[in-house]
Parts: C-alpha cells; sequence; structure tokens
C-alpha cells in the first residue's frame, strides 16, 4: 500500500529534472489571482498561461499530473480566495475552499491531459485552436450537474481592457469563445516563446521562424475578432440607445440597495435569536426598504426592484400582514414591486412538479403563475381553532411580484440553479448531520421552472445570484419572450470587513495589500457575470445587490449606472426594450461549449486507444 501511494509521487531526480517546469506552472498559477476583478489585469490572460503550456509540452505522467496541480490549485484558489470571507460565519469554510480548489483542478487535469497530447502530436500552426478548444471544453463540463461551478471562465477576463470588444463575440457562441480565443493566443505565445528562446540557444533561425509561423494564425484570428468586435460593439450601442429619430419601448425601473449587512440577517437566522429580537430585526429591514422605495417614487418608476432576500423570514408566504403592507406600498409608489423571499409549499406538490423536470417558458404563453401555500385550520381538544402547517413543506429560494391593483401576485419564480454546498448539499445531504453540522448548509430545494413575469406589458425573468452565472438559463428567459432580465442578489456575505473587525489570524491575514484586494474581489467577479449574460441575449439587465453591485446593464454590454459594494444607494433609470429578434447564442444554447466538449472527449478517446495499442504491442 505504501509502495503504491509513492508511486504517486515524483522521484527526487525527477523533481529536479522538471524543477523549472514545476516553477512555470506555479507562476502561470498566480494569475489566476491577478487577470479577474478586483485587479482585473486583463492584459496578463492574453500570455500568462504559455509557461504552463510550454511545460506541458516537456512533461510527461506523474510530473504532468503533479505540474497541473500546482498550477489548478493556485489559480483556482486564489481566484476563489475571497470565499475565506465566509469564516465569519462557518469555521470550516477555509478547508472548504481548498477542497473546492482542488476539485476544480481534477477538469484542469482532464485539460492538461489531452493538450499535452495535442500540442505533441498535431501540426504547430493548428494546436493552439486545438488547446483553446480543450480550455472550452473543460470549462462548458464545470458548468453541468447539480455540482456544476462555472465561476470566473478565462473569458471574464475581457470585460475590461484594450481588447475588451471581443466580448461582443458571446452573442454567438457565449463566454466559451472569448475563452477559446484567450487560451489558443496563449498557446500560440508559447510556440512563439519556444522558438526564440531555441534561438537564443543558437539552435538556429528556423526555430525562430517556425515559431513565428505557428503564433501568426491564431494572432490573425484573434486581432480580426477583436476588430470586428470593436464594429459589433458601436453598431449596439447605437440600438441600445435610440436617437430621436427612431422609437423604442421604456420602463422606468427603480434598483434598491438598502445595504444591510449579513451579520444582521445571520442573527435573524440563529436559532438562538429570541422571537422578539427576530421580529425586531425583520420589522428594521422591512421599514428601510420601504422608506427607499418611497424616495424614489416621484421618480415614477414603473418597476421597483429589491434584492434577494429581502425579506428573511422562512415563512414570508403567510405573513399576511406584510403582503398588505407591500400592495400599500406599491399604492403609493405607484408601480410594481419585484423582490425576493422564501417559499414554501407541500412537499408531495414540489415533488409531482419535479418528475416533469425542468420547464422552459413559451414566449407566446401567458406569464406562469403558481398556487399560493396556506396555512391549514385544525381544531383543539378544548373545542378551539389554531393554523398550522402541514408537514414535508419544501423550501425555495423565490422571486415574487407584488403589484398595485393585486397585491402579492401568483406569479413565483424558483431558483433553479442552487449553490452547491451553500444552498444545498448535493450527493452529501444523504450523510446524517454532515449537512447541518459540518457543511452548515441550507436544506433548500431546487425550482423547476424559469417564470416570466410581465408589468405594464414589458415581459421580463429572473435571475437569483450565482444563477447569473449560467448563460444557458439567461438564453432560456430569453427564449421564453423575457425582453428584460433582472438579477437579484445578496453579496452581503462575501464582507472582508466582518473578519477584519472580528481580528485573529484571519482579520490579521486580510490586512496584508494583495490579499485584501483578492478578499474583496467576490462581489466585483459575481458582478462581472451579469456584463456577459446582457451581451449573450442581448436583452438589458437591472442587477438589485444587497450590498451592491446594483448596475443597469444595456445590451451592448454598457453599465450606464452602478452603486459601489458597501453603500446604500436608490435610483430610477430609463430601461430601453429591445424589439429585436433572439441571439444566435439565445437561440442554440451552449453549442459552442458543448462542440469543444465533443472534441475533448474525442481527443481524450483517441489518446486512450493509443495507450491501449502500446500496451498491447509490449
Amino acid at each position: 500500500m505504501i509502495r503504491r501511494l509513492a508511486a504517486l509521487f515524483p522521484s527526487r531526480g525527477e523533481w529536479q529534472r522538471n524543477r523549472l517546469d514545476f516553477a512555470m506552472c506555479f507562476a502561470s498559477g498566480l494569475c489566476g489571482g491577478f487577470v479577474f476583478p478586483l485587479f482585473s489585469w486583463s492584459w496578463l490572460a492574453w500570455f500568462g498561461l504559455a509557461p504552463f503550456f510550454m511545460a506541458l509540452r516537456r512533461m510527461r505522467g506523474r510530473c504532468l499530473a503533479w505540474g497541473t496541480l500546482i498550477f489548478g490549485f493556485t489559480w483556482n484558489y486564489l481566484g476563489l480566495w475571497w470565499l475565506n470571507t465566509l469564516t465569519a460565519f462557518n469555521p470550516f469554510i477555509p478547508a472548504g475552499v481548498i477542497l473546492l480548489s482542488l476539485s476544480l483542478t481534477v477538469f484542469l487535469m482532464i485539460f492538461a491531459f489531452t493538450a499535452s497530447h495535442a500540442m505533441r502530436r498535431m501540426p504547430a500552426w493548428i494546436s493552439p485552436f486545438a488547446v483553446g478548444a480543450l480550455w472550452a471544453g473543460v470549462e462548458y463540463l464545470r458548468s453541468l450537474t447539480d455540482l456544476a461551478f462555472p465561476w470566473n471562465p478565462l473569458g471574464l477576463s475581457q470585460h475590461t481592457g484594450p481588447v475588451r470588444a471581443i466580448i461582443q463575440w458571446a452573442d454567438v457562441a457565449g463566454v466559451y469563445c472569448v475563452s477559446f480565443a484567450v487560451a489558443a493566443a496563449n498557446a500560440g505565445v508559447m510556440l512563439l516563446a519556444r522558438g526564440v528562446v531555441r534561438f537564443a540557444r543558437g539552435r538556429g533561425a528556423g526555430h525562430l521562424y517556425h515559431g513565428f509561423k505557428a503564433c501568426l494564425p491564431v494572432l490573425i484570428c484573434v486581432a480580426l475578432l477583436a476588430a470586428l468586435g470593436h464594429g459589433r460593439e458601436k453598431h449596439w450601442r447605437m440600438r441600445s440607445h435610440p436617437g430621436p429619430g427612431r422609437k423604442m419601448p421604456r420602463c422606468h425601473v427603480g434598483v434598491i440597495q438598502p445595504n444591510v449587512p449579513q451579520t444582521d440577517k445571520w442573527e435573524a437566522y440563529s436559532p438562538e435569536t429570541t422571537d422578539e429580537r427576530r421580529q425586531l430585526i425583520e420589522l428594521r429591514m422591512a421599514v428601510e426598504l420601504f422608506d427607499l422605495a418611497r424616495y424614489v417614487a416621484p421618480l415614477e418608476p414603473h418597476i421597483v426592484v429589491m434584492p434577494e432576500s429581502a425579506f428573511i423570514s422562512p415563512f414570508f408566504i403567510y405573513d399576511n400582514a406584510l403582503h398588505a403592507q407591500l400592495r400599500r406600498l406599491a399604492l403609493d409608489v405607484n408601480a410594481d414591486i419585484f423582490f425576493g423571499a422564501d417559499n414554501r409549499m407541500p412537499l408531495s406538490e414540489y415533488l409531482a412538479r419535479l418528475g416533469g423536470g425542468l420547464l422552459t417558458p413559451d414566449e407566446d404563453a401567458p406569464p406562469t403563475t403558481r398556487t399560493l401555500a396556506r396555512l391549514g385550520l385544525r381544531t383543539r381538544d378544548d373545542g378551539t381553532t389554531e393554523l398550522f402547517e402541514p408537514e414535508n413543506m419544501a423550501q425555495l429560494v423565490a422571486a415574487w411580484l407584488v403589484k398595485p391593483e393585486d397585491g402579492l401576485t401568483p406569479y413565483i419564480y424558483e431558483k433553479v440553479q442552487l449553490v452547491p454546498f451553500g444552498e444545498a448539499a448535493p450527493y452529501f445531504d444523504r450523510i446524517p448531520f454532515f449537512r447541518d453540522y459540518i457543511l452548515m448548509v441550507g436544506s433548500f430545494q431546487r425550482g423547476v421552472e424559469q417564470t416570466i413575469f410581465e408589468s405594464g406589458g414589458i415581459r421580463y425573468g429572473a435571475l437569483i445570484c450565482f444563477e447569473s452565472a449560467f448563460a444557458r438559463l439567461a438564453g432560456g428567459l430569453a427564449r421564453g419572450g423575457a425582453r428584460m432580465i433582472c438579477v437579484i442578489t445578496n453579496d452581503a456575505w462575501y464582507d472582508p470587513k466582518y473578519l477584519e473587525k472580528a481580528g485573529g489570524f484571519w482579520g490579521t491575514l486580510f490586512r496584508a495589500p494583495v490579499l485584501r484586494t483578492l478578499a474583496a474581489s467576490g462581489p466585483s467577479q459575481h458582478y462581472v457575470m451579469s456584463i456577459f449574460r446582457a451581451i449573450e441575449t442581448r436583452r438589458p439587465v437591472v442587477r438589485c445587490a444587497n450590498t451592491g453591485i446594483s448596475a443597469f446593464i444595456t445590451p451592448a454590454g454598457e453599465v450606464t449606472w452602478s452603486a459601489p459594494f458597501g453603500v446604500q444607494a436608490a435610483t430610477v433609470e430609463p430601461v430601453f426594450i429591445p424589439t429585436w429578434q433572439l441571439t444566435f447564442y439565445s437561440h442554440m444554447g451552449d453549442w459552442f461549449g458543448a462542440a469543444c466538449a465533443a472534441f475533448l472527449a474525442a481527443v481524450a478517446a483517441i489518446q486512450f486507444y493509443n495507450r491501449m495499442q502500446r500496451r498491447k504491442n509490449i
């Protein structure tokens, strides 16, 4: 057993021979903390992976696996360092971040072994495109199943910078085509650098020529995509802001960013909090939301959007008094109120709906409705009556709509993509006590239908929090007739100030210059995803976050208004409602990512077949 374990580790000689390759893997891994927000060094993404790719060409077997582990863990851990802010609420979070980084590295292992094979076997001018496709295919695989975590795709790094226009192609092939271009460019840079190194070592000018020849096609393609993307960006900016001669429907949308600390909400969630204290916290939050909504009333909004978990009681559906107050607020503001709060329904009803699979809306169908749960009435032994909730209730994260004329409507959207090990524990929830006492996660059920809402004749859909990382959900809303997408979220969880104030080891660590910026990057990384959802669907996105970043984003990906993280804000902005047809991406979905995943499977199958043939010949 010990010998088998020892065989997994490189020998001392292998460490010595590959020490430069391991160093290059680590250097590329460091880029994972700097190419994404908050640092957003987008230029670094175009060549930062080249050292890792060069090491892939040189390493074999277990050295290749360990080099990828060094790169993958460093890349993912630095990019997800901000998750350690949750240590303020769960002491096991640091271990969870390490495990998450290691699990994401498994996908990079798949990429590494297939890319190493492709770079050695394919013609030099083709291999960069193959590497780009393999990288995009692995990113697509990360978006599948209940354990999906498609955070920080490589293309996300290009939300800013000199080549930003390349993201305009996301309306054709999604964010994966941008990741493809960036990864392919890195592979081309690697081949050029390889030729330069060989030339510098006196191996002849032919190596320099071949390196340039291999790099040139991919660089030309990237340059063309960027140049044409610049023209597309101008085109869509003009269409998103109609001039005097062009009429376009518009909707005045209000956004409320209450900036409620998560520590206050956490206290309300705690079972140790008394009912009186919990009611006081909920009342204070509701009053603040109502005051902000009335503040924007003079600006005459058609819809007022509030964040996820605007009302935190798990029994919101039964709070008739709050429902009445919300209707009065809608009457006072003379606008629909759209917000997040939990929903409950009998488990039997939920399971019946679950059996039908995920339902996507139909563009010609009326807005989707639900049956609102109600408390039952039963008689006590003494003849008096009491309200009660049936046993076995499903709890769902939901978005609601209140109308001035109807009050709380039966239009409800329930979150279909839950945060793994945050709102649910896929596959691990069957282990006794593991979910509640170790993971300390919620026990929510996922929704089974994408709901279309309607206000003033404008059809729109919702993405709740983590769902904005899934382009296919935004595409499903667009296919269902949504002309606007509302992203509601609560990123207050990821405020490093909670640990900084508490002091101790993590508080001291979070004050370090670089780590402090990495710790505060979570909300910004989350926010940038909404820019891609707007471009992919060419639908305006209204983003409303509890503590920020709230924003209005045009179909061109242009941010017309935003509120920074950690401030209270409220505004009303005109949103021009598009009348054009579906984008190619909205119509076809993740066709490019799926094609790249198929190519990945083909390369892996060929590699496996060749290995079996070699063993057979031996």
